[in-house]
This record gives structure tokens, sequence and C-alpha cells, in this order.
């Protein structure tokens, strides 16, 4: 057994196939680098799942909550049972290719950053770019149901600070994590979760607690199948949780615009969903809007 890093990864499980069961043996197969933990926390999933690959990967610790909490706190509740100084949030879809976590946690090393991420390809090795690496939303993305801007271009060689990049891969130092306190468990059961947690990042940097958030390590390749959530969700489901926790997003961040995002994205799906009429109703109540108001920025 080569030796091992630091770093604890974490993996939250909801019904997932046999990427997760390739992700697990590309972390353990890593050649001389292994990390000290590895979590995977079962949100709930009720399929046997947990049991048969806590069976067959006796070296990883499986918590199995006994209902889906969402992403947000199945996530929380992994990183807390772990104690190393480094934290690896890893969707369950992914590859680690040998020795590519040690490259990350070297390549935090070297920069003043909180955090840093690698490129995702998908198994062809087509660049998710566009997918991964975004800028924070404005108003005016959300008022157009948009998590933020792709970058349109990336540096070869070299370190760029990425605003918002998705929580696929995520290493980040466990002092910064537990001072923003994890991710915010009100979105449920996933998406924005990570949009907020880098909007709180990025204030905790321009307050001086660190240099730079997330940094991009473009020398640094994981492989991502990208998909997995959405595969277990049809596209009403897909739509109601997303837009919820937008308008979740702006009434913590954004409140007192969220009277305008709100009327824009019920036009939206006047526009674009013009049969599914219940779509826009179930979108506000399940944000809670009229019971609870916008709530204050925090």
């Amino acid at each position: 057994m080569g030796a091992e890093i630091p770093v604890a990864v974490i993996i939250v499980r909801w019904k997932n196939g046999p990427e997760l069961r390739e992700c697990l043996e590309s972390l353990l197969n890593s050649r001389g680098e292994r990390p000290a933990e590895m979590i995977l926390v079962d949100s709930g999933s009720g399929d046997g799942g947990a049991e048969i690959l806590a069976r067959d990967f006796p070296s990883i610790r499986v918590l199995q909550l006994d209902r889906n909490l969402g992403f947000a706190a199945a996530a929380n509740r992994g990183v807390s049972l772990s104690e190393s100084p480094f934290v690896v949030l890893l969707n369950p879809d992914t590859i680690v290719p040998a020795g590519n976590l040690g490259r990350m946690l070297r390549g935090l090393e070297e920069v003043e950053a909180a955090g840093v991420v690698p490129r995702l390809v998908s198994p062809e090795g087509k660049a998710q770019t566009s997918w991964q690496l975004r800028r924070l939303p404005r108003v005016r993305d959300l008022c157009m149901g948009r998590s933020g801007r792709p970058f349109s271009a990336l540096p070869e060689a070299g370190s760029t600070e990425i605003p918002q990049p998705a929580a696929a891969a995520w290493l980040l130092r466990r002092e910064v994590w537990d001072r923003l306190g994890g991710f915010d468990e009100r979105f449920f059961p996933a998406w924005w979760e990570d949009v907020d947690f880098c909007l709180r990042l990025r204030r905790f940097c321009d307050q001086g607690g660190s240099e730079r958030g997330f940094v991009l390590l473009p020398e640094v390749e994981l492989v991502h199948h990208g998909g997995a959530s959405l595969s277990s969700l049809d596209q009403w489901d897909f739509l109601r949780i997303f837009h919820v926790n937008l308008l979740r997003y702006a009434s913590l961040h954004h409140p007192q615009r969220l009277r305008l995002i709100s009327f824009c994205l019920r036009m939206k799906m006047m526009l674009r969903y013009p049969r599914h009429r219940g779509l826009r109703a179930e979108i506000l109540e399940g944000a809670g809007m009229f019971a609870q108001g916008p709530r204050r920025e925090q």
C-alpha cells in the first residue's frame, strides 16, 4: 500500500449506478497517493446499494441516512465525520486518474487560495468547461433562470481563479469549509447549494479571509460522466427543484430584486412550458415566497 495524503474524500450517493463503483476503485487504485479518509454518505437511497458497497469496499466508511436529506445535508454530515485538514467533495460519477489527487493537493499548497478544482472531461476526453466553470450569477442571469455565465476561454498553463466551479470536484482547506459552515441545507434536495457557497466564499475572501477562492489547475484532469442526478428525475421534477432553489438563492442574496426575478421566471415558464400551467405555482409555492416573504440578505 502506498503513502496516504492528508485528504478526506466525501462522496454523496443517491441511487447511483455502476459509475460510483468505478469512482471508488480509481481512488483506491491510485498508485502511492491514496486519501487518508474516504467517506460515502448514502442519502436514504433504500435500494440496498450502500450495504453492497460497504461489503465490497471495507476500507471506505459508509454512512447510511434513513431518509433523503438532500445533497447539502449529506455532504455536511460526511465532512463532519472526517478529520483531515483538506476536504475533497467528489461526484459519484467521476474517475480520478492515478496521482491526480496528489497533484491537486500539491497545487493547492502552491497557491494562495481556499481551494482548487481540476478540469473535468467526459469519458471521451471532451472538456466540460462551459458546464463546470462559471461566473457568479447576476440578477439578469437569475431572471433568465441561469446559474451564471460560463467562462469563454481558459489559459493552457498557469492558474485562474474561478468564482463558481461546479461542486463535482472540489478540494478545499478544511478551515475554510468550517469557517463558512459548509453548505446551506435549505437548498433541498440539490442544485444551487454550490452557487450559494461560492458567493459566501467570495465575500469571505473580500473580507481578507483568503487571498483567492477556487483556483483552476488546468494541468489536472478528472473524468466526469455527468447526468447521474438527472437520470432519476423527470423533466418537471428537475424544473421545479432547480427553480425553487434559484428563488431561494435570490431571497437570500438579492431580496430587493426577488419580485422582479420571480415575475421573469413566471413569464419564462408561461412561454416555454405553456402546457404545464401548474408548474409556475408549484415553483413559487415550493419556495415559500407567499408564506414567508423574502429573506434578509445574510
